[in-house]
This record gives C-alpha cells, sequence and structure tokens, in this order.
C-alpha cells in the first residue's frame, strides 16, 4: 500500500464526512474492477451499484466511464443477464399470392368423444384468406 497515492474526496457542506480512497495506478485498474464485478463475492453487479462498490473505497480519473465500459463488455453479463438479451422483433411473414398457397394446419383436443371415437380435430388454414 506505500506505492498507491491516497485521495480525500471533500463536497462543500459536508466538513465532517471524509473517508480515505486509494488512487489506482492505470496498471491495477483492471484488477480492482475484476475484484469488484467479476468476482463470485461480486456478483456481476450492474454498473450503477459496481460503481458504488468501488468508489467506496478507491479513486482514478475516468473511472466511472472505465466501470460502465467494463460491465457493458462483460461476456458473462452479456450471455446471462436478461437485461442485456435483445427483444424478440417480430417474426417476418411471407403474403401468400394465391389462395391454397400456404395452408396452416393444427389439431384440437383432446375433445370428448364422437360417437366415431375421435376426440381431436384436425384444422386447416388457408392464409390467403
Amino acid at each position: 500500500m506505500e506505492s498507491y497515492t491516497w485521495h480525500i474526496p471533500h463536497r462543500a457542506g459536508n466538513e465532517e464526512v471524509a473517508s480515505w480512497k486509494m488512487c489506482v495506478p492505470i496498471g491495477q485498474r483492471q484488477r480492482v474492477m475484476t475484484e469488484n464485478h467479476d468476482m463470485p463475492t461480486a456478483g456481476h453487479l450492474g454498473s450503477r451499484k459496481t460503481i458504488a462498490r468501488i468508489a467506496a473505497r478507491y479513486h482514478w480519473p475516468g473511472m466511472h466511464r472505465d466501470i460502465r465500459k467494463y460491465v457493458r463488455n462483460c461476456e458473462r453479463c452479456m450471455k446471462y443477464k436478461s437485461s442485456q438479451l435483445q427483444a424478440a422483433g417480430k417474426m417476418l411473414t411471407q403474403v401468400p399470392e394465391e389462395p391454397w398457397a400456404t395452408v396452416c394446419a393444427d389439431f384440437v383436443g383432446p375433445l370428448p368423444r364422437s360417437k366415431h371415437g375421435n376426440s381431436m380435430l384436425l384444422v386447416l388454414v388457408d392464409r390467403f384468406s
């Protein structure tokens, strides 16, 4: 810790609030973000919570921007977080140009048995109609 610089953030009106924050050198910033986002104890939180977690103990110029970029590019978050998944678009449908060019089929049932013992109904729909 001797090789680190310390930073005391101060806001006007908060004379009694001071917390020491470690100034992270460029070569250590990736490690700090990894420890506070990727590790099992970090929980792959979103940008806002990861920034709050890191900002409580560390400081470096452009920290918020760096953390947002790091979280946005996290492979695991992109793959598994629902907030990162793109909404499915509308399915493209082709309109048939003539009757009986495209027919859709489906079964309905089971229904009460008919006098012939049938319990399913085959439904056909001509998409042109």
